[in-house]
């Protein structure tokens, strides 16, 4: 699993609870959804220096990998029913207790469930924050952000450590989307082979006489 579909299943969990939400990555120039709408961003990536090997014909790396991702929540709040007679209240701030509604998702037998089917791992880190901001005189943009660790196994095979084309896919291409990677080198399987002919000599033994 590369970072790409990490981040892909991060969105896809983040979706099945907010369905009535916008939910996209930052930095994706395209304007600004109206309220409900989830803004992701992917901080940080670390991996493991030293990485397991599996395989008996060719050897993949299997590589721990380590992100941090920030989820932030806009939304217009609940808006209280008018009492007849009088003016309508401001909407009440809900970000921060709508977003502690996804971590309850996150830790329940569902949430728990994606997260084995797919080999990931998601926690959540530190508190649940309150960042709403004051847009003008009069009006407030409500939002709360949490921050998470999300966790998966990366995997370079072959000699060039790049994806043979039998495990390429949509999420995972050669070259790559910024131009890394070859077709030579995902084909590339120099250093290994797959049979070997042994031949075993026998050395006669003959017995001295005394």
């Amino acid at each position: 699993m590369i970072t790409e579909q990490a981040q892909l299943l991060f969105e896809q969990l983040v979706k099945k609870y907010f369905a009535g939400a916008v939910v996209r990555w930052c930095e994706t120039n395209q304007v600004k959804p109206p309220y409900p709408f989830v803004a992701l961003k992917l901080t940080n990536v670390s991996r493991s220096v030293h990485p397991d090997e599996y395989g008996d014909e060719e050897i993949s790396h299997q590589y721990l990998c380590t992100g941090r991702v920030t989820l932030n929540l806009y939304t217009g709040g609940r808006k209280p029913t008018a009492k007849p007679g009088m003016t309508s209240p401001p909407p009440r701030n809900t970000a921060v207790s709508d977003l502690q509604g996804f971590l309850h998702f996150l830790g329940s037998d569902a949430g728990q469930e994606f997260l084995e089917e797919h080999n990931i791992s998601i926690l959540e880190e530190g508190n649940t924050l309150d960042v709403t901001a004051l847009l003008n005189e009069s009006k407030y943009e409500y939002r709360a952000q949490q921050e998470f660790v999300m966790s998966f196994v990366d995997g370079a095979t072959g000699h060039s450590g790049v994806t043979p084309p039998a495990e390429q896919g949509e999420d995972n291409t050669v070259p790559s989307p910024s131009g890394g990677g070859t077709i030579d080198q995902a084909e590339d399987r120099s250093g290994w082979f797959e049979s070997a002919e042994i031949t075993y000599e026998h050395e006669k033994e003959t017995d001295n006489e005394q």
